[in-house]
């Protein structure tokens, strides 16, 4: 039996196939494991994989879309698969629909394109789907640091000298502070 499968770009364009020969939903997590006999007790933890969403699809020259009647296109195989090289290469994500789920913000990983004899006027590929994890960042924004009143006046007072913060001074080198030490050291050791 033939399996739904729905692509739907940003854009609401629609990949359809004609037959989904399979459709592998995925959902998997990994459990840390710290086998503890003596000690500090440490617990284990689930951590949830992205969702994962596969399928094996065929793409015709010929559809039965206009009434069940058999309509060509000798362009679509390679449109199709352009398609889904576009998708690729600019990391869009999609929205997959299937008999069971629909996917939100899903990004191919995964393209393969089978050629060989009985696919000449078709394409056939396996596609696999996995999801783009996002998170929203809560931005807050900052007041300006405030002036004190003597920072507002700095400068500012007649007959008065601007008043300046002194530098400190710069670190001393690495160079010249090993020559310090050997030549404290030599002094020490009565070295000429």
């Amino acid at each position: 039996m033939a399996d739904r499968f729905d692509i739907v770009t940003p854009s609401g364009e629609r990949i359809t196939p004609d037959i989904a020969t399979s459709v592998t939903h995925e959902l998997a997590a990994e459990l840390t494991a710290f086998p503890v006999e003596s000690g500090l007790p440490v617990n284990d933890a689930l951590k949830r994989q992205p969702r994962r969403c596969s399928a094996r699809l065929l793409f015709s020259a010929y559809s039965d879309a206009r009434g069940g009647v058999m309509v060509g296109d000798a362009g679509r195989p390679q449109l199709i698969y352009e398609q889904f090289l576009s998708l690729h290469a600019r990391g869009d994500a999609v929205t997959i629909v299937t008999r069971r789920e629909v996917f939100h913000n899903m990004v191919l990983v995964r393209f393969t394109s089978d050629d060989n004899a009985d696919t000449v006027t078709s394409l056939a590929c396996s596609v696999v789907f996995q999801e783009l994890r996002t998170v929203s960042s809560r931005l807050i924004q900052i007041p300006p640091k405030r002036r004190t009143k003597s920072q507002r006046h700095r400068g500012r007072r007649k007959g008065a000298a601007a008043v300046t913060a002194k530098k400190p001074a710069p670190p001393a080198s690495k160079a010249s502070l090993t020559a310090k030490i050997l030549a404290e050291a030599k002094r020490r050791l009565g070295l000429p």
